[in-house]
């Protein structure tokens, strides 16, 4: 959705003006109350509508995290099924190495789920 540049601009710094000022020309202002007429809607409905994208835009944000969130608990979990070596080092199992099959199986299942549905 295109944002549209405001018109009117709210007076500040003169205390004793008040209200909002244009450089706009009478057309343009015309036009911008037409388009806002032509809605049906009040500006309250306006207000309701936006933050009801507002709300869905960060839901749909927090979906879209979520294949790279399984990636990052999917490699902490490999982390925790490998053992330390006598020299300190983590050292892969067939538990883990099998893990990581599955959980990568998944993880690419996942992301290409996502992006098949414009999520990524």
């Amino acid at each position: 959705m295109a944002k549209m540049n405001r018109l009117t601009h709210e007076r500040v710094g003169d205390i004793t003006k008040t209200g909002y000022w244009t450089a706009a020309k009478k057309q343009e202002l015309i036009d911008a109350l037409a388009a806002y007429e032509d809605t049906g809607m009040t500006p309250d409905e306006i207000n309701e509508l936006m933050a009801a994208r507002r709300k869905e835009d960060s839901r749909l944000e927090v979906v879209r995290s979520i294949p790279d969130a399984f990636d990052r608990m999917a490699e902490e979990y490999k982390t925790k099924l490998m053992v330390s070596s006598a020299e300190g080092s983590k050292v892969e199992t067939i538990r883990s190495r099998a893990a990581a099959g599955v959980v990568g199986d998944f993880s690419r299942w996942l992301h290409n789920t996502f992006d098949c549905a414009g999520l990524e």
